[in-house]
């Protein structure tokens, strides 16, 4: 256990410090980080991760630098609980994700999507617009890498 540069309490798990936040906390540093114009990186563990983190330097390196890292899955809770550093609560990045949304609305927040093929972001916006009317924002399908290096045909 052992506070990060933040001062927040990090849970050596599995080789990765995850930290001991419930929801409330992880919603309540986002919008910090929002209101204050602060980047704010979030990585997010669950068991499957951490099996191809052992692998996947590239990945374990991701998510180990990420400044708020979290416990996706509830097995990374109970792993934690029965290694003697337990982790609050599961904080699943969905949840994450709609509890977000809820405060990008509650505080007009405008939100941007990244990636997707066109017709799938055009959903998830258009359900997005009515759950929350009031949230504005929009996005851009497809990725940052070149075609090519997704594996693409050119």
């Amino acid at each position: 256990m052992s506070p990060d540069a933040a001062g927040l309490t990090r849970r050596n798990l599995f080789g990765i410090g995850v930290h001991a936040l419930t929801m409330t906390q992880a919603v309540g540093r986002c919008t910090d980080a929002v209101e204050h114009g602060r980047f704010l990186s979030v990585g997010m563990v669950n068991a499957a991760k951490v099996a191809v983190m052992h692998r996947d330097e590239q990945l374990r390196q991701a998510v180990a630098g990420s400044a708020m890292v979290l416990a996706d899955g509830q097995s990374v809770v109970w792993a934690s609980r029965m290694l003697g550093s337990p982790v609050p609560e599961r904080v699943a990045g969905i949840d994450l994700f709609v509890e977000l949304l809820g405060e990008a609305d509650r505080h007009a927040y405008r939100v941007y999507f990244l990636g997707a093929r066109r017709d799938v972001l055009d959903r998830m916006l258009a359900e997005i617009g009515r759950k929350y009317p009031g949230l504005a924002g929009g996005g851009r399908p497809g990725w940052l890498l070149p075609a090519r290096a997704r594996g693409e045909r050119v």
